[in-house]
């Protein structure tokens, strides 16, 4: 192996499943005999449930698999909290990892294999929602599909920026990352989507959804979502990359289309019209999406609002 990879995992109050995914990432490791190359960053964001004595401990009982750990003095956010992990790699790439989300075998020995062998800047998995006893539920994404390796441009962008919404899995290449987003002055709770977009433009990406990440759906979040379903904070990492008008607007329609769920209101039309006028006067809205983006909601809206309507009909028959 020529190169290092850094698995990086913000952590706050979650002591029992990061142990658990410590242990995973240990027996991963250890068995593809990549201890010399790999190691975990673990930033802890002032958790108050014993989570630095419970580390202490599992490092001294596992000496073989480099963990390093830092508890942050206060609670510094979400955000900058996942971009610490990234401010103290010096690895030449790094893994993004939920403190309870897994992954397998299986995917690290794919990830090293189109490393080494495809020299990709950037691994796209999909996902496996699971309950927080690890029992699979209805939920995922990418499932049935195939892997595919993608050329570096603005269709890699188009195509695969949205999949970094759900952060744990993704690889990408670590150079110059985190002094783009000083000196760009990101500061959203969907930083990756930065990440892998810039990395899409620049270097080859491949989607591999052959191993699933298993990530764990819970309610119990440091975030909640804006009547916007946080699309603000996703345009913000388009407002800040080095591309068109044009381009951002593509970009906007394509994640609003995918994930309409976040801007849809079906049963108040009231409320729907407030959405469309919170999408147009975002400040991180482009000048095309102000304009457009409501003519690509509404119709979105129309079909579901008719789907609904015939399925409560059904119902009630």
């Amino acid at each position: 192996m020529k190169f290092s990879l850094d698995i990086l995992i913000p952590t706050y109050n979650r002591k029992e499943h990061l142990l658990k995914n410590l242990n995973l990432l240990d027996g991963i490791i250890t068995d593809l005999k990549i201890n010399d190359y790999v190691k975990i960053i673990v930033s802890d964001n002032a958790s108050s449930d014993g989570t630095e004595v419970a580390i202490i401990d599992y490092c001294a009982a596992h000496p073989s698999t480099v963990v390093k750990y830092t508890k942050q003095v206060e609670n510094i956010g979400m955000f900058k909290n996942f971009l610490y992990c990234l401010e103290v790699s010096d690895a030449d790439y790094v893994m993004l990892m939920g403190d309870d989300d897994y992954c397998s075998k299986e995917y690290v020995k794919e990830v090293i294999n189109a490393i080494e062998n495809l020299g990709v800047g950037c691994v796209l998995p999909s996902f496996k929602a699971i309950d927080v006893q690890g029992v699979a539920i209805q939920g995922g994404r990418d499932l049935n599909a195939k892997r595919r390796l993608y050329r570096a441009g603005v269709d890699n962008f188009l195509i695969n920026n949205f999949r970094a919404h759900q952060m744990s899995g993704i690889v990408v290449k670590r150079e110059g990352l985190y002094e783009e987003c000083i000196t760009r002055g990101l500061s959203n709770l969907y930083v990756q989507i930065y990440w892998v977009a810039d990395r899409c433009l620049k270097y080859d990406t491949l989607h591999l959804p052959d191993y699933p990440i298993l990530v764990t759906q819970t309610t119990n979040k440091a975030w909640s979502y804006d009547c916007i379903g946080l699309m603000g904070e996703i345009y913000e990492n388009y407002k800040k990359l080095p591309i068109s008008e044009k381009l951002r607007y593509k970009a906007e329609r394509r994640i609003v289309t995918i994930q309409s769920s976040r801007v849809l209101c079906l049963t108040n039309p009231v409320k729907q019209l407030k959405i469309f006028l919170a999408i147009m006067t975002h400040k991180n809205t482009s000048s095309y999406g102000r304009i457009m983006l409501p003519f690509v909601i509404a119709p979105i809206w129309i079909r579901e609002f008719f789907l609904l309507l015939k399925y409560k009909l059904s119902k009630s028959k």
